[in-house]
């Protein structure tokens, strides 16, 4: 199955490996949730910082391992579906967990790193997103930027769930 028709059936957002571990830390000024797992022998982190004073949400995921000089450009290890899959679900049950906590949630991607680029364009794409969130991209020289906005900032208003992981 190739990654992009991976996206086009709604299950893919259910992915999630057996062994998440979450941790939670607060730092006074911020909060950290860390989403630790393993998909074919490598370990990844998802880690999620709000501020509290902005309600911003920083996300960003990487390869855990010394034997990788960049552990935010995974590329060649395998199952990039599965990983994407594992990524988008924490990312789904982040924002109902913490509705009301973050008013954006931002990350960023080099534009060397192209699949990663590629990437978050796709999942900016899917029903999830485009339900629940405003999309702004700053596109840069060097880096893209992604803000999402709830479309709601009402705390009370639930996560509608995807159609679709449609991709265009």
């Amino acid at each position: 199955m190739s990654f992009k028709s991976f996206f086009s059936i709604s299950e893919s957002f259910d992915y999630t490996p057996e062994d998440v571990k979450k941790s939670e830390k607060n730092k006074g000024h911020e909060k950290d949730i860390e989403y630790e797992f393993h998909i074919d022998g490598y370990e990844y982190s998802v880690l999620i910082t709000i501020d509290n004073a902005t309600k911003i949400a920083s996300f960003i995921f990487a390869i855990i391992g010394d034997e990788f000089e960049n552990p935010l450009s995974i590329v060649g290890v395998g199952s990039s579906h599965k990983v994407f899959g594992a990524v988008a679900n924490i990312f789904k049950r982040f924002t109902e967990e913490y509705r009301g906590e973050y008013k954006h949630i931002k990350f960023s991607a080099a534009k060397k790193d192209t699949s990663r680029v590629r990437l978050y364009d796709r999942f900016m794409k899917n029903s999830f997103v485009s339900d629940n969130f405003d999309v702004d991209i700053d596109d840069r020289d060097m880096i893209k930027f992604y803000l999402l906005t709830p479309k709601s900032n009402d705390d009370t208003q639930d996560i509608q769930e995807p159609r679709t992981m449609d991709v265009r």
